[in-house]
């Protein structure tokens, strides 16, 4: 007996993608992030692992191919109107997605379970219209998808190849170069990895991935974070050693720039833009949970995120506080030591990760976020001590967030300068971060380089008295 047709899904068993569809429609008309739907649905069926990370690559790859796909289907369909319902359309970029990129699935499984699912949605009427297109995409493939001349129109010719915006791809092409760029946009539509950063308080890389092993799931420790592990085909949810606050999950490029910090036992450190404490339980971690950790947002709701990741990983020096870092809450003197600024930004570093945000973002958001960065910074720089740190870090790779926010700040501020992103202590300790740091001094990473998210970090040392460095 099959289930009745339901706008979500129950518990139990269930067709990844019956899954990722229920996924797509939140991300399309919730306008839900794409990783914290996912999981939150995983974590209440129950799925085999292999179905469950089937799930995921149609999430990621559905999103990531969307405008390339809307083309694909303006063409053969002669934009029916049938298009305009999210639900056919999400199936279609399903569909399609299964067709064109993932070669273990057959054409007939593509095709009839797409239209299965359809039917199991109460979409009876449009089942002969999927089953049309998606047979004539199996037919005709990717390749027959006409496209623009790439040397008369280079920048839609890569926005549609690719599935990126017009707009974005002009900005890359101008900063980075046709190479460059095009290396960049093939890498963002690769699915991300799942990456755990291990609480070096209760556990190690080793054990962990010894834990792992014996349980037959392919874990790796990170190339350049020390305290990461990758964990490949294996849902997060069903990983032991969470409930013992063993490990969280954390990006790795997110982990490096945590690291940069520094911050050690018996300082006070703020991180001024603390959103659901991701970096404010690492901070913790590295300064062995004996430092005060102010977890500062304007935002209280990431807050009951924070203090259930604090108690689990079994921190207690961590101090959420609601306020804008533009303005932060601090009496007349309150200084730290070390200052954490993961500003808000155009989040375009983590296509992989939130596919979704190339579709989201605009051109005039680049310049809003620039100047809320500019606040921000303004905000806390009289909270750093003399002779303290400030980190100023983004996951964006645009110039606009990130070196020309520096360049103003460090003109606005004389008592700051910047530092080398690694003491000779740090680079004897965390020698691979060599490999991710630029000419100019800051830590940049891309997913066409490195294969981590595109991140941006910056060392900025508050001068101590006379002028000399404390």
């Amino acid at each position: 007996m099959r289930r009745p047709a339901t706008s979500r899904l129950e518990g139990g068993q269930e067709d990844a993608r019956a899954v990722a569809l229920e996924v797509l429609l939140r991300v399309e008309r919730e306008g839900a992030r794409a990783d914290r739907a996912l999981g939150e649905v995983l974590s209440r069926l129950e799925m085999e692992p292999r179905d469950a990370a089937l799930a995921s690559k149609l999430v990621y790859g559905s999103l990531a191919w969307r405008r390339f796909f809307d083309h694909a289907l303006a063409v053969w369909s002669g934009r029916s109107p049938a298009l305009r319902d999210p639900t056919v359309r999400c199936l279609l970029h399903l569909g399609l997605y299964q067709l064109f990129f993932l070669d273990r699935v057959p054409d007939y499984a593509a095709v009839g379970e797409t239209v299965e699912v359809a039917k199991r949605r109460g979409l009876r009427r449009a089942t002969g219209f999927l089953n049309a297109l998606l047979r004539r995409a199996a037919r005709e493939g990717p390749r027959a998808v006409p496209l623009p001349d790439p040397e008369k129109e280079p920048v839609r010719y890569l926005g549609l190849a690719y599935s990126h915006p017009d707009w974005l791809v002009a900005r890359w092409l101008s900063e980075l170069g046709r190479e460059e760029t095009e290396a960049l946009l093939r890498a963002n539509n690769q699915e991300p990895p799942v990456t755990l950063r291990v609480n070096r308080l209760e556990s190690s890389v080793a054990a962990e991935i010894e834990s792992f092993t014996r349980l037959g799931i392919v874990a790796t420790p990170t190339r350049w974070s020390p305290v990461g592990i990758r964990v490949e085909g294996y849902p997060v949810a069903r990983l032991p050693g969470a409930s013992q606050g063993r490990w969280s999950v954390q990006s790795e490029a997110s982990q490096v720039v945590t690291l940069l910090v520094g911050a050690g036992p018996g300082e006070r450190v703020l991180d001024a833009c603390a959103g659901r404490g991701a970096k404010s339980t690492h901070l913790a971690e590295e300064s062995e949970d004996r430092s005060t950790i102010v977890a500062l947002d304007r935002d209280f709701r990431g807050f009951a995120v924070l203090r259930r990741e604090a108690a689990r990983l079994g921190l207690r020096g961590i101090r959420p506080l609601v306020g804008d870092a533009s303005d932060p809450p601090f009496r007349s003197g309150t200084e730290f030591s070390r200052i954490l600024v993961d500003a808000p930004c155009t989040g375009l570093g983590t296509l992989r990760r939130r596919p979704e945000i190339r579709w989201r973002r605009r051109p005039g958001d680049v310049r809003l976020c620039a100047r809320r960065q500019r606040a921000i910074l303004e905000g806390v720089a009289p909270r750093v001590a003399r002779g303290g740190l400030l980190v100023y870090a983004t996951c964006t790779p645009l110039r606009e967030e990130n070196e020309e926010v520096v360049e103003d700040f460090l003109r606005a501020h004389p008592e700051f300068c910047r530092e080398e992103p690694l003491s000779e202590r740090e680079r004897a300790r965390l020698p691979a971060l060599e490999e991710l740091l630029s000419a100019e001094g800051s830590l940049r990473t891309w997913p066409h380089r490195h294969g981590l998210d595109a991140f941006f970090a910056v060392r900025l040392r508050r001068k101590g008295p006379r002028g000399s460095l404390a």
